[in-house]
């Protein structure tokens, strides 16, 4: 199966296990519906390209998003 949300309900479903992002799974694994096996088996973060044209095109959103990214790349 190639579709996140689909491989998520069958999981819920008890049709198997998955990998998918942690974001697509917070509610089933804050409500008890899922569990993470093999946490130690964490794939490694990937990384994140940004391409966008110059400064003087950039709207305000796209700076502020850029700048929010950025914060984050340390942690």
């Amino acid at each position: 199966m190639n579709d996140g949300e689909g491989m998520v309900a069958a999981v819920v479903a008890g049709l198997g296990i998955t990998q998918v992002p942690d974001n697509m799974v917070v509610g089933e694994l804050r409500s008890g519906a899922l569990v993470e096996l093999l946490p130690r088996c964490r794939p490694p973060a990937m990384p994140i390209s940004i391409v966008m044209p110059s400064a003087r095109l950039q709207p305000p959103r796209v700076r502020a998003l850029v700048a929010m990214l950025e914060t984050l790349r340390g942690q």
